[in-house]
């Protein structure tokens, strides 16, 4: 699908504004060829199904890049080529391209119901209002919901000259491009073609990989944005409580909460006249758990700055864990913690449809976590299932947005230029 351009003033967006993408009728023939970028690995992977054969066959190269730039899409032609000369038998005629979800733009934009020509309006000028660069980009709308009041419409984008690059590259190396997309959307695509039940439901789909994991918000079936963490079950440890803080470099947290500490506190300093804040509110801080020692910094002796783990607030301590399994469901509220923080904090996707349920892919050994966090669900007020309801070969659970490639033709085509 090709995204609009606003010079156009999104013609025949109104014509096209009641429809939901669709699921019925017959599909497009699955693709088998994937090529993705994936900047946490820092690589390009082929993920390509033999068919004769009925296996998938994955291959990486390195590739590591700042920005997306003439560089990076040199070394992307390059590794192209390569693999093309190391592999002359790989079908890649036809390819869906994955890239990472940071190079698209999610969003929604709610209009008043009026008549078409004004209603393409008031999205352009939306549209521009929000994004300056909107002549930079392509953009794609599709519609969520629709009363008699107002009309609200996903909006996905992605830089112009990438998709661009994208294809030019590709085209050199005689492939022909089926589509690009960002790796949650084919994620979700490829949880609705393990998981055909989900293709037009309402959800949070966490995939938990060894050493991250990726949130999706679906709305009634379409991909309404994502989220990234740099950390993944490789942190369940069995034997020790993992800290957060040295899970990923918080130092920028913590600057900004102690700025803001810092500026309330002043503020309340000037409205007492200089007056100190007393010992007793600094006591009730501390019992409701607003208090908490920040990560501290150490020189060792060879000159390496080493950090340590702040403290937890007493509202957030729990009893010490007696088992392997408690200690990994321990380390597993990290992510419990994430999905709430999500969800809370995306009100413009949960108005359209309250989340209630995350599907969560991550290896078998791990499956009795869900009756553990679900006995907690009155306080939490979240369902957490499997997203698969067997064992499913692990080129394919632990590469769902490449597996979702395959079906990039037949699910979430809003969400593919």
């Amino acid at each position: 699908m090709a995204g609009f351009n606003l010079k156009d003033k999104l013609a025949g967006l109104a014509d096209k504004a009641p429809a939901m993408p669709s699921f019925g009728g017959k599909r497009a023939a699955a693709l088998n060829s994937v090529i993705s970028v994936d900047a946490h690995a820092e690589t390009v992977g082929f993920y390509l199904m033999e068919q004769e054969l009925g296996s998938i066959q994955y291959n990486v190269a390195n590739c590591k890049t700042k920005a997306y730039d003439a560089e990076f899409f040199d070394r992307f032609g390059k590794i192209i080529k390569l693999y093309r000369e190391k592999f002359p038998q790989a079908d890649l005629q036809t390819a869906a391209i994955v890239l990472p979800d940071q190079l698209f733009l999610t969003d929604t934009i709610s209009i008043p119901m009026i008549h078409k020509k004004a209603m393409q309006h008031s999205m352009s000028l939306a549209v521009e209002a929000i994004y300056k660069n909107a002549e930079d980009l392509n953009l794609i709308t599709y519609t969520v919901q629709q009363n008699k009041q107002n009309a609200t419409f996903g909006l996905v984008g992605m830089r112009r000259d990438v998709r661009e690059k994208v294809q030019a590259v590709c085209a050199e190396n005689g492939i022909n491009v089926a589509g690009v997309t960002f790796a949650s959307n084919s994620m979700v695509n490829g949880a609705f073609a393990l998981n055909p039940k989900l293709k037009n439901g309402t959800f949070l789909l966490l995939d938990i990989k060894e050493d991250m994991a990726r949130f999706a918000f679906v709305v009634r079936g379409c991909t309404m944005g994502y989220y990234d963490l740099p950390f993944g079950h490789g942190m369940l440890y069995k034997s020790r409580l993992a800290a957060e803080d040295m899970l990923f470099d918080h130092r920028a947290g913590d600057l900004l909460v102690l700025n803001a500490k810092e500026r309330a506190r002043a503020k309340q300093l000037t409205m007492e006249e200089g007056q100190g804040v007393s010992e007793e509110e600094n006591e009730g801080e501390e019992a409701f758990g607003l208090r908490e020692e920040t990560a501290s910094y150490t020189t060792t002796p060879t000159g390496e700055i080493k950090k340590t783990a702040r403290k937890l607030p007493k509202s957030m301590l729990r009893p010490t864990p007696q088992s392997r399994e408690e200690y990994v469901y321990e380390n597993f509220r990290i992510f419990l913690k994430w999905t709430l923080d999500l969800i809370a904090g995306n009100t413009s996707i949960t108005a359209l449809a309250p989340i209630e349920t995350v599907y969560v892919n991550m290896p078998a050994e791990y499956g009795y976590l869900f009756d553990m966090v679900n006995a907690e669900q009155e306080e939490h007020k979240v369902t957490f299932m499997p997203l698969l309801a067997e064992e499913t070969e692990e080129k394919i659970a632990s590469n769902l947005e490449l597996y979702g490639g395959f079906y990039m033709n037949q699910f979430n085509q809003a969400n593919m230029f």
